[in-house]
């Protein structure tokens, strides 16, 4: 029977603490049995300066490293800004939210939360994790997740698109062609007497959508997705390319799009609301926008309610700000179904890419590029920039 070390055992009771399986009482408790013949350091996080004299103390560290038993925080929040990170916890949309100074009705509002826990609670995290920026760094590539990375190391991440800088170099092989940006004369480039169109990409191990990468795609998935991202060095060469809104009006230029299902005929309504503009392209909305627009969508049968004043959140009740509403509004992989058909499609007519220019991505609408040749072929399409 495998024996919990001390720090997995206080990240159990953490995380069994921040979803309500224990009062405050009940979890000090526990903690103080578990520490009871604890003999070693004990950290007091009371100041700036003791966050900055901890983390000064861990930069020799090549590897992750836990910091425990963690007795108090003074400003979770702060301890998160400058590189340390919580364990019980997953720092999604909502903690973003939370650490961007949201308040707690806006935060409820758009993640249509009945039950969100303010994160003030994190002042009793017991256990907290350190990571060299290296490692940090890697983890970002490899999922595609430029959270944390943000606050380490603002230098590494795309300024517009937020993702992590990429070099591609996980797609790169032997012959690809390597090149200098000056070739690149308005989005075409001469190889070996031959025009290509080029357009920016990049790309990672995972998708920042749920349906955007297949990791180990079986032989009969068609296509390769990419990102649109103006400032990468990495390229894509193509010789036609069909240009669409989204996957739905792609589908409909091809006319290969077939509406006989209930399923489909649903997606596609939400879709045309975008490609018509009755919601805008970049999907930033007031509160009472996408409220009114959520209410018609659902026939007024969602209640978001405020469950520690007992009263209903209504828009009038929160800061008129606007913000990002493509998942408020379900809109975010909405069309993840037509990825197939529409590269099968794509490809019989003839198009080596699709660029799709207004995708619901998680943080904000995004262009995303869909290469209907086989993955290694495309992989072979890349140039890289090396000045």
């Amino acid at each position: 029977m495998t024996t919990l070390r001390l720090d997995q055992k206080l990240r159990i009771l953490d995380g069994h603490y921040n979803i309500g399986k224990y009062s405050k009482e009940d979890y000090h408790y526990q903690k103080n049995e578990l520490l009871h013949d604890y003999t070693d350091t004990r950290y007091f996080i009371n100041t700036e300066e003791d966050i900055i004299n901890l983390i000064s103390s861990l930069e020799s560290e090549i590897n992750h490293k836990y910091i425990y038993p963690v007795m108090y925080v003074y400003d979770p929040k702060r301890m998160i800004q400058l590189g340390l990170w919580p364990t019980s916890v997953d720092i999604d949309n909502l903690m973003i939210d939370w650490l961007s100074g949201s308040d707690p009705n806006s935060m409820r509002f758009w993640h249509l939360s009945e039950c969100t826990r303010d994160p003030e609670f994190l002042k009793n995290e017991t256990v907290w994790s350190y990571k060299p920026v290296k490692i940090i760094k890697q983890e970002a590539l490899d999922e595609a997740d430029s959270t944390r990375l943000m606050f380490v190391a603002p230098e590494l991440v795309y300024q517009k698109s937020r993702r992590p800088k990429t070099d591609m170099s996980l797609f790169r092989n032997s012959s690809n062609l390597r090149i200098s940006k000056n070739e690149i004369i308005r989005g075409k480039i001469n190889i070996n007497g031959e025009t290509w169109n080029v357009v920016p990409v990049t790309r990672y191990a995972k998708g920042m959508s749920r349906g955007l990468y297949y990791n180990n795609p079986a032989d009969d998935i068609c296509g390769t997705f990419f990102y649109l991202e103006e400032e990468s060095t990495t390229f894509l060469t193509y010789k036609r390319a069909l240009r669409a809104f989204n996957k739905t009006d792609a589908m409909k230029k091809l006319q290969i799009l077939d509406l006989s299902s209930h399923e489909t005929m649903n997606i596609v309504i939400e879709t045309e609301k975008h490609i018509n503009g009755y919601y805008p392209r970049n999907l930033i909305l007031t509160p009472s926008e996408a409220f009114c627009m959520n209410q018609e969508r659902h026939g007024y049968s969602q209640e978001i309610h405020d469950y520690q004043d007992g009263n209903e959140i209504e828009p009038n009740n929160i800061p008129e700000v606007p913000r990002y509403a493509g998942i408020y509004l379900s809109l975010y992989a909405k069309e993840d179904k037509f990825d197939q058909p529409l590269c099968k499609g794509a490809r019989a007519a003839g198009y080596d890419i699709v660029i799709l220019e207004n995708m619901v991505g998680s943080f904000q609408v995004v262009t995303e590029v869909l290469d209907t040749r086989p993955r290694e072929e495309s992989f072979k399409n890349l140039l890289y920039v090396i000045d």
